[in-house]
């Protein structure tokens, strides 16, 4: 079977309280149960239990790794008609 097919079955099986998310060690469809936030793979040969925020074991709590900071973008000055920048640009066209 395809894993389209697979995710779609799985998404069949999901209660009001469930959400899908990736197995993180064989990439299956998990099920992610919110009250309990432990996710647990559908594939019969994994089964594994995970948290869905960290992708560790489960722990109870909040989760103990902390969220990468992403850095953030520098504003760009806008171009001004006629700079040196911007007749470069033209001149790469």
């Amino acid at each position: 079977m395809t894993p389209v097919i697979i995710l779609l079955q799985a998404s069949r099986a999901l209660a009001p309280t469930e959400r899908l998310c990736r197995c993180p060690k064989c990439s299956f469809a998990s099920h992610v149960d919110a009250a309990r936030n432990v996710g647990v793979c559908t594939r019969e040969g994994c089964r594994a239990e995970f948290c869905p925020d960290c992708v560790s074991t489960p722990h109870s709590g909040p989760c103990k790794t902390p969220l990468l900071a992403t850095p953030t973008k520098r504003k760009k000055a806008p171009l001004i008609v006629g700079s040196k920048q911007s007749k470069r640009n033209l001149r790469r066209l």
